[in-house]
């Protein structure tokens, strides 16, 4: 059993800002007294907790508009309003969009089988979005970070060493069909839909490579999302290719279709259904984190050693997975339920994760949020999966529980 709390402070820097208000301030100190007493409740741990209230509370005099995009154009292609685009008195040059955050973590793992676990993180995002034409985007992001697929964040504490910067983006986008459908290609953010935003099967750091390309129906609002994503190279993996004698190319392939469905006025309905396989996962090579092996959970086979005399791991199965969602939404509330299921496995091939959010949008606009999450070992690829619950990975389930606060 054990406990894992977050708290976040995050600064956004877009292309323009607006005035703090009194209200806005009094806000801001209202979510500085709530850090402070969830702070409180660690035992042992208040002295630790200090340097992030009083980063929180320094945060009060730093100008920011968190309704400002972090991006000229939405998921589906339309070009967001505020942006440049729509707005070029923001920025001069109106093809290029410069966007990034800075957000500092305090991590605290609270685990029975071993002592308490705090560490300070920070993450940096920097990037540029450049239109070509009406049609075509080119978007660059850099970010903190290290070989970690799942994770930008830099831990601190490490002997004030330099942290290093990695392409964290780096795609084109093209519109067509009146920005119904779009293409996508390069390294890139994940754009498949989850119920609830929940992260069961894929990260949100995760940025894959490839190809994705979209299409919305405008009568029905159905969209048809399909990919390719490119994850190994034949013969890349010299270690595994002389312990094996091969080393086949890795790619992900995926089809989802997206299907809102309004009940009513104030009720409505989000259905989705999924596959993506990997079928040449099996007897792959896993991962390398920081330069160690990670399973990260799922089933794995030594198949020999290397030059070092470290065991050459290798994922045991295939993962062909059958997804599906159901998301309800009824003014404030909303709930739902994914499964995850492994077709390429007979057993521990199964997982679930089910949602309930309050969202509030009075004077203090605020959301809250639960998930129930039961996670087989091999239902999904550990390495890919939500690097935060359960300390990332497969074979875990557990509570989660979220809170948040709109400045």
């Amino acid at each position: 059993m054990g406990c894992n709390i977050r708290l976040r402070c995050r600064i956004i820097e877009t292309a323009d800002y607006c005035a703090d208000t009194t209200a806005v301030i009094k806000k801001k100190l209202l979510a500085c007294i709530i850090c402070a007493l969830i702070a409180s409740f660690q035992k042992g741990n208040i002295l630790r907790m200090l340097s992030l209230l009083i980063m929180l509370f320094f945060s009060l005099f730093l100008h920011a508009d968190p309704a400002r995009p972090a991006s000229m154009y939405t998921n589906d292609g339309a070009i967001l309003r505020g942006s440049k685009l729509q707005n070029p008195s923001v920025i001069k040059d109106e093809k290029i969009l410069v966007h990034g955050d800075l957000r500092y973590r305090y991590q605290h793992i609270d685990r029975d089988s071993r002592d308490d676990d705090g560490v300070h993180r920070l993450r940096m995002r920097f990037g540029a979005d450049a239109r070509v034409n009406d049609t075509t985007f080119v978007e660059v992001q850099f970010a903190t970070g290290s070989s970690d697929p799942v994770s930008t964040n830099d831990s601190l504490g490490d002997g004030f060493t330099s942290k290093q910067i990695n392409i964290d983006i780096a795609d084109f986008f093209w519109t067509f069909d009146g920005k119904q459908g779009w293409l996508r290609g390069g390294k890139f953010k994940d754009h498949y839909k989850s119920a609830h935003k929940n992260q069961m099967i894929w990260d949100d750091d995760l940025r894959p490579e490839g190809f994705d390309l979209s299409y919305t129906l405008a009568a029905s609002e159905t969209q048809l999302l399909a990919g390719i994503w490119y994850a190994s190279s034949e013969g890349s993996d010299t270690a595994v290719k002389e312990a094996t004698g091969t080393h086949r190319a890795v790619y992900f392939y995926n089809l989802q279709l997206v299907q809102p469905i309004p009940v009513t006025e104030q009720f409505k309905l989000i259905a989705a259904l999924a596959y993506y396989d990997c079928g040449n996962l099996a007897d792959n090579t896993i991962p390398e984190i920081d330069g160690k092996v990670v399973p990260k959970g799922n089933s794995v086979t030594v198949v020999g050693q290397d030059d070092t005399g470290e065991d050459v791991q290798t994922y045991q199965y295939d993962y062909r997975i059958l997804n599906a969602f159901l998301e309800a939404h009824l003014e404030r509330f909303s709930l739902s339920y994914e499964f995850a299921y492994n077709t390429a496995v007979a057993h521990e091939n199964f997982a679930y994760n089910i949602g309930a959010f309050y969202a509030s949008k009075e004077w203090m606009k605020f959301k809250i949020g639960y998930y129930w999450r039961d996670t087989q070992k091999d239902a999904v690829v550990g390495a890919f999966n939500d690097s935060d619950f359960m300390g990332g990975g497969t074979d875990s389930r557990g509570h989660q529980v979220m809170a948040g606060v709109t400045l």
